[in-house]
């Protein structure tokens, strides 16, 4: 895997992350 594919993955990892978040503290 090249640098830019695991910054894309963890690009999508961190917003599905905060979107949990937000979701947690709405609940």
């Amino acid at each position: 895997m090249d640098d830019d594919a695991a910054w894309l993955l963890l690009q999508r990892f961190v917003d599905v992350f905060e979107e949990v978040m937000e979701d947690d503290q709405a609940a």
